[in-house]
């Protein structure tokens, strides 16, 4: 039978650099708002209207995939925990097996 190795300082470090590439969307999000608000204080009309619409249709999709990501994160960071901690129990309870 083959052992399964789990490699969660791998996991780790992927979920460390997925919270650093979230940050790195939230922030170009914001900002994409921010110019967004700005042109749209200063043009109106029908155009307008539909762009933000479309804008904001866009905009909220993006938001709901952010959130999509963070929940991953944190049910990535809930698997790794509980892996170690399985990982440790048997560790434990192989220690006491007397032969």
């Amino acid at each position: 039978m083959q052992a399964l190795n789990a490699d969660y300082t791998g996991l780790n470090e992927s979920m460390i650099r997925m919270g650093e590439l979230i940050l790195k969307m939230v922030k170009a999000v914001d900002a994409l708002e921010e110019n967004v608000d700005r042109l749209d204080i200063s043009w109106s009309g029908e155009a307008n209207v539909q762009f933000m619409l479309a804008f904001y249709d866009d905009f909220n999709r993006m938001r709901t995939l952010i959130e999509n990501m963070l929940r991953f994160k944190r049910n990535l960071r809930t698997v790794i925990f509980e892996y170690q901690k399985s990982e440790a129990l048997v560790s434990e309870k192989v220690k006491e097996v007397k032969l």
